[in-house]
């Protein structure tokens, strides 16, 4: 799966890797994952996000002291959870959608948004970020680019 994301894709999940060992003992979950692409704000996950109301502070208040999930090899020697390896395969079939050839920010966001798991899920509900609104926002931005 590494070599379907993009350069982009790829710092997204260096940026998870950090955040893991700060929240989650080194697992990536989809709450450390979401945390990541808040990270740059030139990234369109992070644009989307701010465009919903979801800042960096929110998401780490909200995963701060959350359970840490159990994990299995993912990708590069990272511990992903289940739920994050879920949201991976969502993004490869979102990129695929975008018509993108590998997966960035946009389409990992959209597999987290479809995986509906944790604390980001509950974000998501709260901020109205169906996966549909996710989407049209997302194709906004890029053929705004």
């Amino acid at each position: 799966m590494w070599q379907k994301l993009s350069a982009e894709g790829r710092a997204v999940f260096s940026h998870a890797n950090e955040e893991a060992t700060v929240y989650r003992d080194g697992v990536i979950d989809s709450d450390v994952l979401l945390l990541a692409l808040a990270f740059d704000s030139d990234w369109v996950s992070r644009q989307v996000l701010e465009h919903f109301g979801v800042g960096r502070e929110l998401i780490s208040d909200r995963i701060r002291g959350n359970e840490i999930p159990p994990s299995e090899e993912g990708i590069q020697g990272m511990r992903l959870s289940k739920g994050a390896l879920r949201a991976l395969d969502n993004a490869d079939e979102a990129a695929e959608s975008l018509g993108e050839e590998f997966v960035g920010s946009a389409a990992l966001l959209l597999g987290l948004v479809k995986e509906k798991e944790g604390t980001s899920g509950e974000i998501f509900s709260e901020q109205g970020m169906s996966f549909e609104r996710v989407m049209e926002e997302v194709e906004r931005l890029l053929t705004s680019r």
